[in-house]
């Protein structure tokens, strides 16, 4: 009997052993390069979807701030701070309402020089505005002192994440007669 094995069965059991370690290799090149390509697809899609949602936040940023600067020359609101007259009052509230729905805010609202929210688009809610002090909020100190200012906050009285934005309202004689 012959206990060694044929030259030939040692020469395909080497073949055997052989391809697959080359199989083994060449699946884990090709599982890496397939995971580098993979990998990099993802990472473009990601930015490609980031650059699209930073330039919708971006522009609904602006359309608050926009509104605001808008709002802060408006003459309604300088005459409720002026005169405090009720049809003044009724005329700012609803230029509040129409700025509010149209560019689909939470909320808009007029505080006087010492901070106090003389009119709202939210007044007839069960948590309105009107009649609340927000002089503490330092978007209020901000426009108070004259400048345009935003701040992400959350809100005292909703306990709602928001993005505030203030500006002065500023009379004939250019003083900082309250806020918008």
């Amino acid at each position: 009997m012959n206990s060694r094995p044929s030259s030939q069965r040692i020469l395909y059991i080497r073949l055997v052993v052989v391809s697959i370690i080359l199989a083994i290799a060449a699946g884990w090149t090709l599982t890496d390069f397939l995971g580098r390509v993979a990998e990099k697809e993802f990472k473009e899609k990601v930015d490609r979807e980031v650059n699209v949602i930073a330039v919708s936040v971006h522009d609904c940023l602006d359309d608050v701030e926009n509104a605001t600067k808008a709002l802060s020359q408006s003459e309604q609101l300088v005459a409720v701070l002026s005169s405090g007259s009720s049809a003044d009052l009724a005329r700012a509230n609803k230029l509040l309402d129409h700025v509010n729905s149209s560019l689909e805010m939470s909320v808009c609202y007029l505080l006087d020089g010492n901070g106090l929210t003389i009119a709202s688009s939210n007044r007839n809610e069960v948590n309105g505005f009107v009649g609340k002090s927000f002089a503490i909020r330092p978007f209020v100190k901000g426009a108070l002192a004259g400048r345009l200012t935003q701040y992400f906050a959350l809100g005292i009285i909703t306990h709602e994440r928001g993005y505030f934005a203030a500006a002065p309202i500023v009379d004939s004689n250019g003083s900082i007669t309250g806020v918008v």
